[in-house]
């Protein structure tokens, strides 16, 4: 819920000041993705860093169908949530 508000929020600010960001959603992670899924978090923290364009419209961190990623204690889908989701 703090996530979403926060995205929410960062949308507000002054259209020339605006970051690009995203709000992934891990389902069965808890408080502390980077420790409880880490193949998760790295796909999504490479695909942010390897992007040639990181403009608003085109950066997507998760496919639009979502991603399953097999971790070593079982599955974390992954999905991207829009603003209209918020």
């Amino acid at each position: 819920a703090f996530a979403k508000k926060m995205m929410m929020a960062l949308n507000e600010r002054e259209l020339n000041n605006r970051p690009v960001h995203r709000y992934v959603e891990l389902a069965n992670v808890g408080h502390c993705p980077n420790h409880e899924a880490p193949q998760a978090v790295g796909n999504t923290v490479t695909r942010w860093i390897t992007a040639r364009d990181r403009n608003k419209e085109s950066l997507t961190l998760v496919d639009r169908d979502g991603i399953i990623v097999q971790e070593p204690w079982g599955e974390v889908e992954m999905r991207e949530v829009g603003l209209d989701e918020a």
